[in-house]
């Protein structure tokens, strides 16, 4: 349940077992002959040795439901959803009036009322001006237990080009290998059903879950601009959640559970540029008017490193946290027995023995299995990525559909190449006005340009500081005393998830090993779910369990969209097994809590297959 120390930039690091080891790769030879570093491996066998002994398909009635219903109800409403062309407001001006949202929402809140789950209750509310929304609250089994929200979402991207044959974006198509083709399917359609069968399930097999309430909203595409006000006009029915679950995140693989560290903000804007009332023959005009198009990209190069891809305006950069080694309630990896002075997991060299706890000279953080850990386990984001780097390996850009010959920006180094996609600024311009198809493009010299830019932002950044500074670059001394202007306000804020309690990460650990054989991997991702920063600042106390099925080729949002259906439904049975644990908590049990740390004692997780059949202490090292 750890992290490698993996760091690119360094050459040599004592390893977890006690040796040095060049490269710092995983799986590298040690100096030591005999001695191979297998830090994950030796870990995916302890998952998978743990899940053997505790559950099976057969065995387990929560498994044997969620394929069932998946079967049996879940999969072929999918595919009636997914025949609903219901775009976000963003993408259809007309989605108040024409219908299809009323239409989409309905079949979906039928389905709830269809299962007949014993103490929920679902509305369908519409406020005025505002896209539907359908809230459910289903009574907890255990009245002391806390309260969960769970998160979806129903609205779809436009279907966009380039769908493969016999694929469409409203004709769901289910291949043999269990994906599901069509738009909305995948994200995040799904969502509704893997929360209402994962507590069917629960009910089913007779065992606990707390109170439980699911919000899918209708705007999260156009960036939720309604849900606060439904969050406000539903304050007293949702009450303090605890713990939230958003479905409506990505994996890196199917092959295990992945949880969502982060997620960037986003500034999407219109660069405008006019330089005459009218177009001119180009014949004529061109080497006296200057392009429109050209100034443009004299413009575009104020914010961006066309070479590189580096966006230039600090404003839009952040420190990407990185400040210590240890993972969250794990071991030390030089620990206090030890003489002399070494460099501890935070790099810095200290006496030993030193007591845990204890701050390092200039550490900026404290060293040792302690509360402080939780909070330098989620900040050591470089090292997360590292690790999910090394476990996805060249799929980190080989899934993506690349012609030919063509490749990713930085292929040699798959840690930066996913830093590049969590926490790291980029531009990308996704749509264009004032050009003329190729068809009717004649030799005019054409009045004005306009690019849609979309630049995603890391995770702590502040959109609107964001935001302004790129229009002050871009509007500032117009080239030949062009019109420019940059204009919209979507300006979405990123997160970066606080840390996570010891109940959750077994919870999450216990359910990765059951279900996937694996152990999970925690890890950000590049999009933006506005929902979970203002989530974040209303309920500052609440944990945040961020997962999804937007895996390798799902294509959220461009052609071939598809959900993987038998990994959607072990996320079902994972989303089960934390909502059991969660019962098993009193309210209030959260980061640093004594009650949630006796309780993390309680279960067999594969935590305690590590400490007491593996040979290593409470601290991880070797006995």
């Amino acid at each position: 349940r750890s992290m490698h120390p993996h760091l690119p930039s360094r050459d040599r690091f004592v390893c977890i077992c006690n040796y040095m080891y060049a490269p710092n790769t995983l799986g590298a030879r040690h100096n030591t002959p005999g001695w191979r570093c297998t830090t994950y491996r030796f870990l995916q066998v302890q998952y998978e040795q743990y899940a053997t002994t505790v559950m099976s398909s057969s065995s387990d009635p929560i498994q044997s439901f969620v394929d069932k219903e998946w079967d049996a109800t879940v999969v072929p409403t999918l595919k009636e959803y997914i025949k609903v062309p219901n775009l976000s407001p963003q993408f259809d001006e007309a989605c108040l009036t024409n219908g299809l949202m009323e239409q989409a929402a309905k079949l979906l809140f039928d389905w709830v009322e269809a299962q007949q789950v014993p103490g929920l209750s679902v509305r369908s509310l519409q406020l005025p001006g505002r896209t539907p929304l359908i809230f459910m609250s289903c009574e907890g089994t255990v009245p002391e237990a806390g309260t969960v929200l769970l998160y979806g979402h129903l609205d779809k991207q436009p279907p966009f080009e380039g769908w493969t044959a016999p694929w469409a974006p409203y004709d769901p198509v289910m291949t043999e290998d269990g994906k599901l083709y069509g738009r909305g399917g995948a994200d995040d359609g799904y969502a509704i059903f893997s929360a209402i069968t994962a507590i069917r399930a629960i009910k089913e097999a007779k065992r606990d879950h707390g109170r439980c309430v699911i919000v899918i909203e209708a705007c999260e595409e156009s960036g939720s601009p309604d849900l606060p006000f439904y969050i406000e006009h539903l304050q007293a029915d949702i009450g303090t959640p605890d713990l939230v679950v958003c479905l409506d995140s990505g994996c890196g693989n199917y092959e295990q559970l992945w949880v969502t560290t982060s997620l960037r903000g986003i500034v999407m804007g219109t660069l405008e540029v006019s330089i005459t009332r009218e177009g001119v023959h180009s014949g004529d005009s061109s080497g006296v008017i200057p392009d429109t198009f050209r100034i443009a990209r004299h413009l575009i190069d104020r914010i961006e490193d066309s070479a590189t891809g580096n966006v230039l305006v600090p404003e839009c950069h952040a420190e990407i946290p990185d400040v210590c080694l240890h993972p969250a309630r794990s071991f030390h990896w030089l620990c206090a027995r030890r003489e002399g002075t070494r460099p501890c997991c935070c790099r810095h060299s200290v006496p030993a023995p030193h007591a845990l706890g204890s701050t390092h000279c200039g550490c900026r953080a404290t060293c040792g299995v302690s509360n402080s850990v939780l909070d330098v386990h989620t900040q050591a984001r470089v090292e997360q990525t590292a690790l999910a780097a090394s476990i996805l390996g060249d799929k980190i850009y080989t899934d993506f559909p690349f012609l030919p010959g063509a490749t990713a920006v930085n292929p040699s180094d798959l840690t930066q190449l996913a830093l590049n996609r969590t926490w790291r600024p980029t531009l990308t311009v996704t749509g264009a006005r004032g050009l003329p198809d190729v068809a009717n493009a004649g030799n005019v010299l054409r009045p004005s340009t306009q690019l849609v830019l979309s630049v995603r932002l890391p995770p702590t950044v502040d959109p609107a500081v964001a935001r302004a500074a790129i229009k002050k670059k871009l509007e500032a001394d117009a080239p030949y005393g062009a019109t420019v202007k940059f204009t919209g306000n979507k300006a979405g804020p990123g997160w970066n998830a606080p840390a996570l309690a010891p109940w959750l990460e077994a919870a999450a650990a216990k359910g990765s090993a059951a279900y996937y054989q694996k152990p999970p991997v925690y890890y950000g991702e590049g999009g933006s779910i506005p929902f979970m920063g203002m989530l974040g600042q209303k309920f500052p106390s609440a944990q945040f369990l961020i997962i999804g099925v937007l895996g390798p080729a799902a294509n959220a949002h461009g052609p071939n969209e598809f959900l993987h259906v038998p990994f959607a439904k072990k996320l079902t049975c994972v989303v089960a097994s934390v909502l059991q644990d969660h019962a098993r908590l009193t309210p209030g049990d959260n980061v640093g809590s004594e009650r949630a740390a006796k309780r993390t004692k309680v279960d067999v997780t594969s935590a305690e297959v590590l400490t007491t059949q593996y040979g290593r202490d409470e601290h991880g090292c070797k006995i």
